[in-house]
């Protein structure tokens, strides 16, 4: 079967959501083609923000966090605005890419605020330096340990070269990440797309043997510790505080909007229903 475009199976998860009954503001694809590093089996994975309904907050529900596999392919991670808001300030790149990513869905209720988010992308990606070099070294502990561990998403590849080359490959962009990060002042959607992709895409299409693939995942693993430790020792923390009021401002809205149209529909279908009219 033909592999539907991004864009298209993004719009097929929006409307899949929609029909499951999420009040969906926006759906963004995340993964390899956000940086040009997709081949032509890469699967199209989003991320997908929505809003709680006014029986979930009355009820004081836990915020919608959950992956779902599309029938149409792909998986979507659909998380609560407030949820998604957290995952932003945690400055994990594998959220924040979906700010910056060509292929997104935006619900036209929502727009104005959409494009408020996206206007301050640059701004969000760099809400707080400590913990976004944090996050990226953590997800290369996390490759470096996932390489050789045998998992359902790692069998195949672990039986065929002793060693999962997508975990090694995902170190080596995270790298190339971080060290730009620490040593030029490219923006972070610049940033996103690794200036040695052809020599970076090889380690997941041509794989190197497992000695050579130890050693490599080793020297990565070390050096973004190193990299950690002398950024923090020759920079600040910085927190910018402005962008704590502007996404705490944005959830609040989007989610009035929503209970406002929600409790309207309540009372126009109690009056319809000839009830409760005085």
């Amino acid at each position: 079967m033909k592999k539907m475009k991004p864009l298209a199976v993004i719009a097929e998860h929006y409307n899949i959501l929609v029909d499951k009954g999420y009040e969906v503001v926006y759906v963004a694809l995340y993964g390899s083609q956000n940086y040009h590093m997709d081949t032509p089996n890469s699967d199209v994975d989003s991320k997908a923000i929505v809003l709680p309904k006014l029986d979930d907050i009355i009820l004081n529900k836990q915020p919608i966090s959950k992956t779902i596999n599309m029938p149409c392919g792909g998986l979507c991670d659909v998380k609560d605005i407030r949820q998604m808001f957290k995952n932003f300030k945690k400055q994990n790149i594998n959220f924040l890419e979906i700010l910056f990513t060509e292929y997104c869905i935006c619900n036209r209720k929502y727009i104005r605020l959409v494009e408020e988010l996206l206007l301050n992308r640059e701004a969000i990606a760099h809400y707080n330096n400590y913990a976004l070099i944090s996050a990226i070294v953590g997800m290369v502990t996390n490759k470096y340990k996932m390489m050789e561990h045998l998992s359902p998403a790692t069998e195949d590849a672990i039986k065929k070269y002793g060693y999962d080359p997508k975990q090694l490959h995902h170190m080596e962009r995270l790298y190339d990440f971080l060290f730009r990060y620490t040593t030029t002042d490219d923006s972070f959607k610049k940033l996103l797309t690794p200036n040695n992709i052809d020599d970076i895409m090889m380690y997941k299409t041509n794989p190197i043997p497992l000695e050579e693939a130890r050693k490599e995942a080793k020297d990565i693993y070390y050096n973004v510790g190193f990299m950690k430790e002398t950024y923090m020792a020759e920079h600040k923390l910085t927190i910018n505080h402005d962008i704590d009021t502007l996404l705490d401002n944005l959830a609040s809205e989007t989610i009035k909007m929503e209970l406002r149209e929600e409790l309207l529909n309540d009372n126009t279908n109690t009056n319809n229903d000839g009830r409760n009219i005085e």
